[in-house]
């Protein structure tokens, strides 16, 4: 089977339980900022549907869609025990990105990519924000 993206999630803290549940605390779908360059921490949650042994990485890109900046993660798929008939198996991919730098306004992405090339990419905004508003994410 072929590697599957099945969601991100943004958000401003991730953590995994002792049971390999995510929490995210904090999610939000656009960012905004004071005024560009900008560089802010990013939590992020992403789910991955793949055989084992499948080698995904994750990407933060541009406007461009080109990546930017380091690896976001890169990893392979394990093999995990207690396999039940039907049961559905999702990796997830939890991790901070403690400096993402935005360079200019507009739409960048979380890439997920396989040996093939990319796979998806969930897109978000970057907008600089309006006076008086004093939140920096919604």
């Amino acid at each position: 089977m072929a590697l599957r993206h099945l969601y991100t999630v943004l958000c401003e803290y991730v953590t995994m339980g002792r049971d390999d549940r995510p929490t995210a605390a904090g999610i939000f779908h656009n960012i905004e900022v004071e005024s560009f360059p900008a560089t802010r921490r990013l939590g992020l949650l992403v789910a991955l549907g793949g055989d084992d042994g499948d080698t995904y990485r994750v990407t933060l890109d541009g406007p461009d869609g080109e990546p930017i900046g380091d690896l976001v993660a890169h990893a392979t798929i394990g093999a995990r025990g207690g396999h039940r008939e039907h049961q559905q198996w999702v990796w997830t991919a939890a991790g901070v990105v403690r400096a993402a730098e935005f360079r200019t306004p507009g739409v960048y992405g979380i890439s997920v990519w396989d040996d093939g090339g990319r796979v998806n990419t969930y897109r978000f905004g970057v907008l600089q924000r309006e006076s008086g508003e004093g939140d920096d994410s919604e």
